[in-house]
């Protein structure tokens, strides 16, 4: 796995914050109310490269399977953003925990405010053209670990 993170390609150490008029989920607790904010947002989306990523209810059963659940379903209003408006995207090699095999993961990163010291980091990622996973950081600063690989793209700051 490539070490490199975003000061060795001239990016500023910490991820900004962008500001967004979407909210987490309240109400997303049941099965049911979980598939139907799900289907609010599948579908294919192209993202600043004009790469498409296909969006599919795979990894929300995933999460319906988990009785631990880790509270993501709650900001699944958020994923076409950091596909469409990512503040990067990432590339770098990935390994399945339980087959070994190893992928090319294409991952995009963005922070949101969601409240007056509340942020939101947000990580999707992507292989072969497809959802593959996504994880969502709260807390009182934006978290820069998942910013690490080759940087395929990045938004202008300045």
């Amino acid at each position: 796995l490539d070490p490199r993170g975003p000061t060795d390609f001239n990016r500023p150490a910490k991820m900004p914050v962008d500001e967004t008029a979407l909210a987490p989920l309240v109400q997303a607790e049941t099965a049911t109310a979980i598939r139907a904010e799900f289907r609010k947002v599948e579908g294919q989306y192209t993202d600043p490269t004009g790469a498409q990523v296909n969006v599919t209810s795979a990894i929300v059963e995933h999460w319906l399977e988990d009785v631990k659940r880790a509270g993501r379903e709650r900001y699944i209003p958020f994923l076409p953003s950091v596909i469409e408006d990512p503040y990067e995207i990432w590339v770098g090699f990935a390994r399945n925990e339980l087959t070994g095999q190893i992928y090319l993961r294409r991952r995009y990163a963005k922070a949101i405010r969601i409240g007056k010291n509340k942020y939101l980091s947000m990580v999707f990622d992507a292989i072969d053209g497809k959802w593959a996973s996504f994880n969502a950081f709260v807390g009182n600063a934006p978290s820069n670990d998942m910013r690490a690989g080759r940087l395929l793209w990045g938004r202008c700051w300045g």
